[in-house]
């Protein structure tokens, strides 16, 4: 790579990392997924490797890459200041490892145009926003780098080890890859004559994988193996499952056949293929990818499936850049083209987050305001073991990424959060007839039978809710501001 490349590439990942960088805190602050990762963090750093937050009991949602975060969260970094440079540090490595892997498959050029349509291949061509600061988004350089390692023109035994090492890596913060790395070992198993190597890398990815097989046998011996998030079995597919199969290809992104990124996606994807003809010699990897996005898309979801989906479109954009710089004549009008179409997709990048940012902004003060009281009291009265009545929003929004206590949902449901559907079923019923209920002998034996010892109501909101009307008169209030009240059970001083 030349100095020129180095510093476009990291022009480029800064560019895009702009909006995260003036205003200084997450994207999507507000959204359950960087919740759960706020209150993973909060368990992991109490030691707490592989117990869901919100419930208590252990599950297979992985916690590797919390169990990273967590170093610098026990050290004092701040939560919000921690994952607002984690995500930055995710798009530089994704903008580096996204181009070194081109370069396996096309020249230095085409490789580093391609690269530069990140933000738009990543938004509409796959699993939607680079910011969201979640495991995927950790994982991909990894996979993305052990991916360049694979794809070594003559791969040493060393090069081999390290591509299945960055794979386990990749697997533990998110098993989304089972089918991609899968399906790369059969195919060098069974079909690219290079079977030693196979069982070799085979043998070192399932020494790194030592740590889900653990974590598996934790969660079967408890009996809590059951989740609707990955299924071995969701019988043939049908006319619906073909249907969001088309719509999932379309418009990977929120389903929407009416937005004007449709074209250009189309358009670059059905470019892509006619020219990967050209990379005859690697067209196994695109195939691989097809493949392993069907296989997701059934056995995960289609969420899951862009995750895959993108690692294919990355290679059918650089295919699409290359074809087009070979077949048209007048080299500069391919250049000027791409570099408008580079402009477009930045500025629809940066007009779309900017926006969202913009929108947060106004939760931003009240949620600082509001929460300060309420989370410094809260600890007195409520232990990492017990679980806290309150509504989910309550709950999910200013207690879970917060203080290490448990709530009986934070979100839909349990099944949100890869809990258990039975378990999932009982929270639910449980936290819908404390919040309905009336009768202070129901609500204590419904916090007995979960060790709710505190209940937390919003002052603004909550108070004319039947639970907190019993509660004013049987609880004492320990805490109160003018956002929220804190009540404790009587026995519990």
């Amino acid at each position: 790579m030349t100095l020129r490349r180095k510093a476009g590439i990291i022009l480029a990942a800064l560019a895009a990392a702009a909006p995260v960088l003036y205003f200084h805190i997450p994207l999507f602050y507000f959204s359950p997924d960087m919740q759960y990762v706020k209150a993973k963090i909060l368990r992991v750093a109490a030691g707490e490797l592989f117990a869901d937050p919100i419930s208590g009991y252990a599950n297979f949602h992985p916690p590797f890459y919390h169990l990273f975060l967590s170093l610098f969260a026990r050290a004092g970094v701040p939560l919000d200041s921690l994952l607002t440079a984690i995500t930055v540090t995710n798009v530089g490595l994704i903008f580096l490892t996204a181009f070194l892997v081109l370069r396996r498959f096309f020249d230095e050029d085409a490789a580093f145009l391609a690269t530069l349509l990140l933000p738009f291949v990543f938004q509409h061509m796959g699993p939607w926003d680079l910011f969201l600061a979640t495991a995927f988004y950790f994982s991909a350089p990894l996979y993305l780098a052990g991916l360049w390692l694979y794809l070594a023109p003559s791969p040493t035994k060393r090069e081999s080890t390290v591509t299945a090492v960055l794979w386990g890596a990749a697997f533990l913060v998110s098993p989304v890859y089972v089918f991609l790395i899968g399906f790369t070992f059969l195919y060098e198993l069974l079909l690219a004559g290079r079977r030693r190597r196979a069982i070799e890398m085979i043998g070192v990815f399932l020494l790194m994988l030592m740590p889900f097989f653990y974590q598996a046998y934790i969660v079967s011996q408890a009996g809590l193996a059951a989740t609707s998030t990955f299924a071995v079995w969701r019988g043939l597919p049908n006319g619906d499952w073909i249907k969001n199969l088309a719509l999932s290809l379309l418009a990977p992104v929120g389903g929407s056949l009416t937005s004007w990124q449709i074209i250009p996606s189309l358009a670059l994807a059905v470019m892509g293929i006619v020219g990967l003809r050209r990379i005859r010699p690697r067209l196994s990897y695109p195939v691989i990818a097809a493949i392993a996005y069907l296989f997701t898309a059934y056995h995960f979801s289609f969420a899951y499936a862009s995750r895959i989906l993108f690692f294919l479109t990355l290679i059918l954009t650089a295919s699409a850049v290359q074809w087009l710089r070979t077949i048209v004549s007048r080299r500069a009008l391919v250049i000027v083209s791409l570099a408008l179409f580079i402009m477009v997709g930045y500025g629809d990048h940066l007009v779309r987050t900017i926006s969202l940012y913009r929108e947060q902004s106004p939760g931003f003060s009240t949620y600082f305001k509001a929460g300060p009281g309420l989370w410094a009291n809260l600890s007195k009265y409520a232990k990492p073991d017990d679980c806290v009545l309150a509504t989910d929003f309550a709950y999910r929004m200013f207690i879970l990424p917060n203080i290490p206590v448990h709530g009986l949902l934070a979100y839909r449901s349990g099944e949100y959060f890869q809990l258990g559907a039975d378990l999932s079923k009982q929270m639910y019923e449980a936290y819908n007839q404390l919040m309905e209920s009336t009768d202070i002998d129901t609500i204590e034996r419904v916090c007995a039978q979960y060790n709710i010892r505190a209940a937390v109501a919003s002052e603004i909101k909550e108070l004319e809710l039947p639970v907190f009307r019993t509660l004013s008169d049987h609880w004492p209030v320990v805490y109160r501001d003018v956002y929220f009240r804190i009540y404790l059970r009587p026995d519990s001083r």
